[in-house]
């Protein structure tokens, strides 16, 4: 029972009516305040009372001021009600502060609050069992309150049909009723499961509520040891895509966890956050490789869990290189690439970069970049591309400034393709006939030059549909044919220049 604190205030005439109105209904059928009989017992608990109760119901004010101080708590509270219902009268309340609302109640005499409260909100299911709470405790009673139901089944654990059907809808939760399972129906790896006499309760992280399940469950009973009335369980079970011998996986809810939740300290939905961390921490401390995304487990098989993130090419050897080297359960939720790369970046980016490029400088250099993994591999391999492609393209001294344009065109699209050789184009500031045909040639080729069509006269337009096949023909030769597609392309400009090699 918890300590509950009180204040005192004046009561108002709704509050007053309300109380006087529920004094007199008791008054004429004081057995309210106490459970039906729905056990097999010899002797009934509640019997001294009952007696004692109906000699009461018709005592004057003044005997009754004498019950209010001695004899059987239950009896005092129930004798502060006659009192009320006899004057009509609770100008003064007691408020008691309870740990989700506050309650205001009469007080007379010498009486426990607990039994005051109990007995004037005997309508309220979770109030009425305090006035009978230390009695339930003394002989081991189960008695199960809801709003349809006040039952007692004696010294035997066995809650009633109408105790189910009533405290379902207080939980609050969209659940569907088949054999007696009430679940969200959702597919989730991490599962709320409760088992309660003969009914189960399974629900998801996302259906989870912000209310303790087993707390709701609590309020409306006392039983002996209520906490072993009730089975609570994380269930794990992520969906298997790969078939392995045997399951490396053994979930047992967080011992540590399971205790807050059944202290009322944490929600539906923090408990299957809490635990499902405990879970994946536990898993990850398995010395054997597995791999799992989100609702989904792939075993051992890498292959099968990198594929999962559609990934590039650099992307797919950066995992199987980390994935090689870890020893441990990978478990991530349904997360990207680069964050699965950013989790190892700082250990083996280094191997990665080196593995995707056999070169050192770039390697380093490309680790040191304050970026996102997946935009350095990115850039790195364009660099390593852009490195091979410098190295096996001709070089050249001097060029006259059309064959430097060509050349420079020609080797920005081998390097970094169409997009960047039209800016390169873009940048153009020249006046030169032939630099400027050649420039709308390459357009041409790149099926870029709607829209740039008034930058060029009709003349150099002209020149430029005749210099297209020779564009082509440069940005499609390899690295061996490429010095002949340069020479053919300015001797079709009408330059007798003859470029050299170095």
């Amino acid at each position: 029972m918890r300590k509950i604190r009180t204040g005192i205030k004046t009561s108002s005439k709704a509050q007053e009516k309300n109380l006087v109105l529920k004094a007199k209904a008791l008054k004429k059928k004081p057995t309210m305040i106490l459970p039906a009989c729905g056990g097999r017992c010899r002797k009934c608990c509640f019997d001294k009372i009952k007696k004692q109760m109906m000699k009461l119901q018709n005592l004057n004010d003044e005997k009754l001021s004498y019950f209010t101080r001695h004899g059987d708590q239950l009896i005092r509270a129930y004798a502060t009600s006659l009192i009320i219902a006899n004057t009509g009268k609770a100008p003064y309340l007691a408020v008691a502060h309870l740990p989700h609302n506050n309650v205001a109640y009469v007080v007379r005499g010498k009486t426990k609050k607990e039994k005051l409260i109990g007995v004037q909100y005997y309508d309220n299911p979770v109030l009425r069992l305090l006035s009978i709470a230390d009695i339930a405790k003394k002989k081991k009673l189960h008695i199960y309150s809801t709003k349809n139901c006040f039952v007692c089944t004696g010294k035997e654990s066995k809650p009633p049909e109408e105790f189910i059907n009533d405290i379902i809808p207080v939980l609050k939760m969209n659940l569907k009723c088949r054999d007696n399972i009430y679940s969200c129906g959702h597919e989730s790896n991490f599962k709320l499961k409760i088992r309660f006499h003969n009914i189960t309760i399974v629900m998801c992280k996302s259906c989870a509520s912000a209310n303790n399940t087993f707390y709701t469950f609590a309020q409306h009973m006392l039983s002996p040891k209520i906490k072993k009335e009730f089975n609570v369980e994380i269930i794990f079970h992520p969906k298997c895509m790969i078939k392995c011998n045997e399951c490396k996986i053994n979930v047992v809810t967080p011992r540590e966890v399971l205790e807050k939740y059944l202290n009322g300290s944490i929600t539906d939905k923090e408990f299957i956050t809490e635990s499902s961390e405990k879970i994946k921490e536990e898993i990850r401390k398995i010395e054997q490789k597995l791999f799992i995304r989100d609702d989904i487990c792939y075993g051992s098989d890498a292959n099968a869990f990198i594929s999962s993130f559609n990934p590039t090419e650099a992307e797919r050897i950066s995992f199987e290189i980390i994935l090689k080297k870890i020893k441990n359960p990978l478990i991530v939720g349904d997360t990207t690439s680069n964050k699965i790369l950013s989790m190892y970046w700082d250990e083996f980016g280094r191997d990665v970069l080196f593995a995707l490029t056999n070169d050192r400088e770039i390697s380093e250099e490309m680790y040191n970049e304050k970026k996102q993994p997946s935009q350095i591999l990115k850039e790195v391999m364009i660099k390593y591309k852009q490195k091979g492609v410098v190295a096996s393209l001709p070089k050249y001294f001097k060029l006259t400034p059309v064959a430097g344009f060509v050349d420079k065109i020609g080797r920005t699209y081998k390097m970094m393709g169409k997009e960047a050789s039209v800016k390169e184009i873009e940048k153009l500031k020249t006046d030169n006939t032939k630099i400027k045909s050649v420039a709308y040639a390459f357009l041409l080729t790149f099926e870029q030059a709607k829209g740039k069509e008034w930058q060029y006269s009709q003349v150099e337009k002209d020149f430029a549909q005749f210099l297209k096949e020779y564009t082509k023909k440069l940005i499609e030769a390899n690295p061996g044919k490429y010095h002949e597609a340069l020479q053919s392309l300015l001797k079709a400009t009408g330059s007798t220049e003859t470029i050299r090699k170095n």
